[in-house]
């Protein structure tokens, strides 16, 4: 069976109101990586990304006038969790795949992503066999996953974690 990652992706038949879901899968994932470590201290960070050429002014309602705020470009969002291991990247490589169906996973978040941004960058750390690799890969609709680096980490002091940036936010969307 092929599939047709545009279709699929356009099949999803969603509208700007959906904008907030891509970025709550993508802190699930977060939220879950966690889970699966030994981390007592689990960090997820959110970054967002403003187009300063394309500032708007807004009135606050703090009585200290307009405060500029470009459209939102891009998304961040980092984590300090397992990472993207062999098994989770098999996943990640497998439409509507039942990996975590066992916490209400459908395999579908990672498509959410690709409906409202143009592609998807990921940076992982994550360990194996006591040592660790470190794996980054592009996204997108017209290439699928398009791997970037994929290599052992000589590092003194490497952080497990990952770091998915939703890039260009179409602009229907902004």
């Amino acid at each position: 069976m092929k599939t047709d990652l545009e279709g699929r992706i356009a099949n999803l038949g969603l509208g700007p109101r959906h904008v907030p879901h891509a970025l709550f899968e993508a802190v699930s994932n977060s939220i879950q990586a966690i889970a699966e470590t030994s981390n007592s201290c689990g960090k997820i960070h959110i970054k967002l990304i403003r187009d300063c050429e394309d500032t708007q002014l807004v009135t606050s309602g703090s009585g200290r006038g307009p405060e500029p705020l470009g459209s939102i470009m891009e998304v961040e969002i980092s984590d300090n969790g397992v990472g993207f291991t062999q098994m989770n990247m098999d996943s990640f490589e497998t439409l509507d795949s039942r990996h975590k169906v066992a916490i209400g996973g459908k395999g579908i978040g990672r498509l959410l992503w690709l409906y409202f941004f143009s592609d998807v960058e990921v940076k992982s750390c994550y360990r194996i066999n006591g040592s660790f690799r470190r794996r980054e890969f592009i996204f997108s609709s017209n290439e699928g996953i398009r791997v970037t680096r994929d290599e052992g980490v000589h590092d003194d002091n490497p952080e497990e974690g990952t770091s998915v940036c939703l890039r260009r936010l179409r602009s229907d969307y902004r």
